[in-house]
């Protein structure tokens, strides 16, 4: 099953909770933000971080009254909502959420909390995706997460990006009478070489 199938499934099927391993944070967001809104009556697409706090991603008029920079807060924040029912079907990515677990200080305090949201991001149809470098899970959250894994898009996946932007360009300037761009073989070869792994 590929990336999109397994988040949609997951999604659809309340998983509460999801790791996705990867150094392509701005990627995968932009990702999930697309294959979850396709989901039937989707929530809201939140992004946190510790320096922006929870934000908003897929609803430009909504914003929440306090940024919710520290972790601590954050949850606290989603377990009252999620207590009230009222947030239904929403995406939750943190981003490097892995280093305030590895904070000595917070970490139990932060299980705890990830522990109890579980049973109300079931209960809503909403998921928490954690996006992190490397995969560390603490022992207490093996069996409430899912980890799901995020490749690099393969030579064929390149290619058809290229011949689609190449096509998009010439088109463009096939309107203004423009001379259209033609790419050699080897050119494309050379390009599709370079861009694996970027």
């Amino acid at each position: 099953m590929n990336f999109n199938d397994s988040i949609l499934n997951y999604a659809k099927a309340s998983y509460p909770l999801l790791i996705i391993n990867t150094h392509e944070e701005k990627r995968v967001v932009k990702d999930l933000m697309s294959i979850l809104s396709r989901r039937e009556d989707f929530g809201t697409f939140y992004k946190w971080e510790c320096i922006t706090g929870l934000v908003p991603l897929n609803k430009n008029n909504l914003q929440t009254e306090k940024k919710f920079e520290d972790a601590g807060d954050l949850f606290e924040h989603l377990l009252k909502s999620s207590i009230t029912g009222k947030e239904k079907r929403n995406a939750y990515v943190l981003c490097d959420f892995h280093l305030e677990l590895e904070s000595k200080m917070k970490a139990k305090e932060y299980i705890r909390y990830i522990k109890n949201l579980a049973n109300y991001l079931r209960r809503d149809g909403s998921t928490m995706i954690f996006v992190q470098p490397y995969l560390t899970i603490p022992t207490e959250l093996e069996k409430e997460v899912q980890v799901v894994e995020y490749t690099l898009p393969d030579e064929k996946a390149i290619k058809a990006k290229l011949e689609d932007n190449l096509t998009s360009t010439n088109n463009a300037r096939k309107a203004k009478s423009k001379e259209v761009i033609k790419l050699s073989s080897d050119f494309i070869e050379n390009v599709v070489e370079a861009s694996k792994g970027m």
